[in-house]
């Protein structure tokens, strides 16, 4: 053999993520000059390095060259004991080649790093996250999971309060939090909270070995000194708990979007009933007017034929003449049912021109409509008039829309004459429709306005309140008196 090597320690310890170093001397007892190089072996040979990675040497003489080992700070390396071994390998004689061995003792070391999703849940009875937990150390651990809030307002149910990890896996577990008290209407609620991911010790874990000081890696002449002495590895530190932060915003459990859907329910229906009145009974009496002039012709035939019968048969004129009567009668009864029906479908129309509605609608009666906007500050009161109507018209009021485009805190109200007739909270609206089946008359001389009281506290400070409302009737040139 033309090689000879030696190691000045056999027996190493190391953490991961640190490095320890040991002297490996090489000697050629060949009888040329030859040149060396390095090859790590066994288990821990991927974190091996050799410095110089090759040497040059004459016959019998001698160099020592540095050995690294250092274990990333990972999954990957695993604890406890690993063989590992350096082979030089000589250029002129590789089947000369000599390998120096040694043990290196990987520490454990534990790293758990935790996750919430999402941070920010919402939900009406109970929010719904996931928790991901990650062991970024080399040795299995459990880990218990607690949550708490300020105002302990919730309750914590987790699929799995104690996860197993195993080295470099994440392991996902469910969380539900469920509010103590239930919200059914208005503004909802945020709640902060927390979720405690604390590792437990795992059972069994050897204590740490004692710490030895490292022999001089330059004493000796080049055999093995003190082989089995382990270098001094720091003791680990505690493993710190994590600690997530999450918000659930609690919404309402009746929805906003509900009372829009009870209001466009009514105006479906007052639209069915206005189809009714206005297109499917006036059908209705057509055809019973119609029926009164078929029953009517009916009798006129009649007596038609009874006058014939009575022109032929002379000896039963008295006969006829009573016949004719009767029928004549019985002609104008149904005249005057018809002429009855025809009125009374003709007085259920909205332009009659007697009665006590003459003043409302007549055949001057025509659409028409308009629209007020009021700004008012906050705290501040706001008031926009139409200006009183003309002594000789009338105007009825059907349709009323009332719009908060800016999303204003207050109340309007909508007056007439002075006197209120209909009031509602800005908040409550952005865009708001009503439609009257017996409209609101607005009499010559009164004035028809919209009046505004503004909240102090508004969402932007300062933002003034701005509302509309648009009015839609018949306006009717009265009768002068």
């Amino acid at each position: 053999m033309a090689t000879t090597v030696s190691l000045s320690q056999e027996a190493l310890a190391v953490e991961p993520g640190n490095e320890v170093t040991t002297e490996l001397r090489v000697r050629n007892t060949g009888d040329v000059v030859d040149q060396f190089n390095f090859q790590p072996l066994g288990d821990a040979a991927p974190w091996i390095e050799v410095e110089p990675p090759s040497v040059r040497l004459f016959p019998n003489t001698d160099e020592t060259v540095t050995i690294t080992i250092a274990p990333p700070r990972s999954p990957e390396s695993k604890p406890g004991q690993s063989a590992w071994a350096v082979k030089a390998i000589p250029s002129e004689d590789p089947a000369g080649a000599a390998v120096a061995e040694g043990t290196v003792d990987v520490a454990e070391f534990s790293v758990i790093e935790a996750e919430l999703q999402p941070s920010a849940g919402r939900g009406r009875l109970v929010g719904r996250y996931e928790i991901a937990v990650d062991n970024r150390g080399n040795i299995p651990m459990q880990v218990r999971l607690t949550g708490t809030d300020a105002e302990q307002a919730l309750g914590y149910e987790f699929a799995d309060d104690i996860v197993a990890t195993e080295p470099g896996a994440a392991h996902f577990t469910k969380l539900k939090l469920r509010p103590g008290e239930k919200i059914w209407r208005g503004q909802p609620k945020s709640h902060s909270f927390q979720i405690l991911v604390e590792p437990q010790a795992r059972a069994g874990t050897p204590a740490t070995a004692p710490q030895t000081d490292a022999p001089d890696a330059t004493a000796g002449s080049g055999d093995a000194t003190d082989t089995g002495a382990a270098v001094a590895v720091a003791e680990a530190p505690p493993i710190e708990s994590t600690i997530l932060t999450g918000t659930l915003l609690q919404e309402p459990i009746l929805p906003k979007w509900l009372l829009k859907a009870v209001l466009a329910l009514l105006a479906l229906l007052l639209l069915l009933f206005i189809l009714w009145k206005t297109l499917l009974q006036p059908q209705v009496e057509s055809a019973a007017r119609a029926v009164a002039v078929e029953e009517v012709e009916e009798v006129q035939a009649d007596v038609t034929e009874l006058e014939e019968e009575v022109e032929d048969v002379a000896a039963d004129a008295e006969v006829a003449e009573e016949a004719a009567a009767e029928a004549e009668e019985a002609a104008a009864g149904a005249e005057e049912a018809a002429a009855a029906a025809e009125e009374a479908a003709g007085g259920g129309g909205g332009g009659g021109g007697g009665g006590g509605l003459a003043n409302v609608f007549n055949e001057t009666s025509a659409p028409s409509h308009d629209r007020l906007t009021v700004v008012a500050g906050p705290g501040e009161l706001g008031r926009s008039g139409a200006g009183a109507l003309p002594d000789n018209e009338t105007f009825a009021l059907t349709d009323v829309i009332l719009q908060n485009p800016g999303g204003a805190v207050g109340r309007i109200r909508i007056e007439l004459g002075g006197e209120t007739i209909l009031e509602s909270a800005l908040e409550n609206f952005r865009d708001l429709d009503f439609h009257f089946v017996s409209p609101y008359i607005v009499s010559g001389g009164q004035e028809l306005a919209i009046e505004i009281d503004c909240a102090a506290d508004q969402v932007v400070a300062g933002t003034p309140c701005d509302a509309a409302v648009s009015f839609a009737g018949f306006t009717t040139t009265t009768e002068s008196s």
